[in-house]
């Protein structure tokens, strides 16, 4: 009997150690894939990206104006003027886009295109009666603005931004000129000249934030009239610039 049961165990064995003797599959415990948790996406920089702005303001022309007038036959001008610091206030309205990318923590640069309407009208008159048969009277007014300009920012702090501008800005002014009573010369003129500004932007959400800024604009000078008028000979040369305050409403996408 005890060689029987000794018989019986070592078949039992072998018949359990074939499929290993064999190469045959041996299960094994594996152990459950760890999830590995994604990074969360960085937040979208509010300073960087396209944005467009519709803007109010109020602006200013100042004009030097200068002339001659003089009597054929006559080698020099029988009178010479030079009016500076004459102009006129208006309003203006207009629309902005541009893009801007922050560098490191404090830094944005930025281009910018805009175009405004404007209201700035100026009247003159002037009467010569007293030396030549000459009275003058004239009208001048903005009508349009557009600009190009680069823009330099420094972040305050993470919603404010104080930034300088500078480009190029080109107007066009409609004019009236007319001489002893009847109408004369109606004219339009477009003048391009260097922007200069600075201002401060504050954002109120992260897509919304609200701009006030101030430029001056200076245009090159310009002959407007060369001719007669009657018998007497006249030129009239004109030197202008323009101030505007504006105040934006900007969206950032």
């Amino acid at each position: 009997m005890t060689c029987a049961r000794l018989a019986a165990s070592l078949a039992l064995l072998t018949l359990t150690s074939l499929p290993a003797l064999a190469g045959g599959p041996i299960a094994t415990a594996t152990e459950a894939p760890v999830a590995v948790a994604a990074e969360a996406p960085k937040p979208a920089d509010p300073w960087t990206g396209p944005w467009a702005a519709f803007t109010l303001g109020s602006g200013r022309t100042t004009y030097d104006i200068t002339g001659t007038a003089g009597v054929p036959g006559i080698p020099v001008p029988v009178l010479g003027l030079d009016l500076p610091d004459f102009g006129g206030k208006g309003g203006t309205a207009g629309v902005e886009i541009g893009y801007s990318k922050r560098f490191g923590d404090n830094l944005v640069l930025g281009l910018q295109v805009g175009r405004s309407n404007a209201a700035i009208d100026t009247d003159a008159a002037l009467d010569l009666g007293f030396i030549l048969p000459l009275d003058l009277s004239y009208r001048y007014r903005a009508s349009s603005m557009t600009s190009v300009l680069g823009q330099i920012g420094y972040l305050v702090n993470d919603k404010s931004m104080v930034f300088a501008l500078a480009g190029v800005t080109r107007a066009k002014f409609d004019g009236t000129l007319t001489s002893n009573g009847f109408a004369g010369l109606d004219y339009g003129l477009s003048l391009q000249g260097l922007t200069l500004g600075a201002g401060i932007e504050t954002r109120v959400t992260d897509k919304v934030s609200l701009r006030l800024d101030y430029r001056v604009t200076n245009f090159p000078d310009r002959e407007l009239f060369d001719g007669f008028i009657g018998p007497v000979a006249a030129e009239v040369g004109l030197e202008s610039s323009m101030q505007t305050v504006n105040a934006a409403v900007v969206m950032r996408f």
